[in-house]
């Protein structure tokens, strides 16, 4: 029995010193999805890929050195904003949009009282503002977004609308005589 345990043993280290430890690959397949309409140099200041160049429409899929990167995008066909999003923990999409945050303002009243969250986290307030009307800031630093408008007319409807990153985001409609809609939340 001692000869058989013996036999294992030394088969066991003689094949496990076959590999050697360098072998190991510790790389990471990363998939990124370009879905805008604009040709894209994708870098990374860490080292963990090699720079590479994704086309408008495109998917990529790279070796990473890390599970998680960060990339640094570079393009000058647009003013359009270029951000990214990991939708798995293997798969990135990047995409387009104008502006950060977009307060809309629609209806059918004729004028309204605002009261907004601007970019810095102030509180801005605007009267007799005619509908429709939109708020437009490329870069919002505050994470609480609000929008308030009140119908300053007897009759009509007033709809606030918050788009973040060109989706929307929050939405809310009153109708009647000096009705509010507020909508808000936090990004």
């Amino acid at each position: 029995m001692k000869k058989i345990i013996i036999l294992i043993a030394a088969l066991f280290l003689i094949t496990g010193c076959d590999t050697p430890t360098d072998s190991y690959d510790s790389s990471y397949n990363i998939t990124v999805e370009n879905t805008t309409s604009y040709v894209l140099t994708i870098s990374d200041s860490y080292g963990d890929f090699n720079t590479f160049t994704i086309s408008a429409g495109e998917t990529k899929v790279i070796k990473s050195n890390s599970s998680y990167i960060s990339l640094k995008i570079s393009q000058s066909q647009t003013t359009k904003i270029i951000d990214y999003e990991y939708t798995s923990d293997s798969k990135i999409r990047i995409y387009a949009y104008d502006y950060t945050v977009q307060y809309k303002i629609t209806g059918t009243a004729n004028t309204v009282n605002v009261t907004l969250n601007n970019p810095s986290g102030g509180t801005e307030q605007y009267s007799n503002v005619s509908v429709p009307k939109t708020y437009s800031y490329k870069y919002f630093a505050d994470w609480f977004l609000y929008i308030s408008a009140q119908n300053q007319g007897s009759s009509g409807s007033v709809t606030v609308s918050i788009y973040y990153k060109g989706n929307l985001f929050k939405s809310s409609s009153s109708s009647g005589a000096y009705v509010i809609a507020t909508a808000s939340g936090s990004k």
